[in-house]
């Protein structure tokens, strides 16, 4: 990410994996970070809404440590 800090991809993958793990404050996080970088990725919008829906979160500071 520091090599690439603009690939919305990679953020949005991010917060994947920690919604599986179940670590949803780390994959909201995410998720909106991956929109934040890149406001027309379409995949990025499309998780972090999903993911709000079902959850009602909106991180938008990084939660503290795993």
């Amino acid at each position: 990410m520091k090599e690439a800090p603009a690939a919305a991809i990679i953020y949005s993958n991010l917060g994947a994996v920690y919604e599986i793990l179940g670590k949803q404050e780390f994959a909201s996080y995410y998720y909106n970070k991956a929109v934040e970088v890149n406001p027309s990725f379409e995949d990025g919008v499309k998780n972090r809404d999903m993911h709000r829906k079902k959850t009602g979160l909106d991180v938008h500071v990084p939660p503290g440590p795993e």
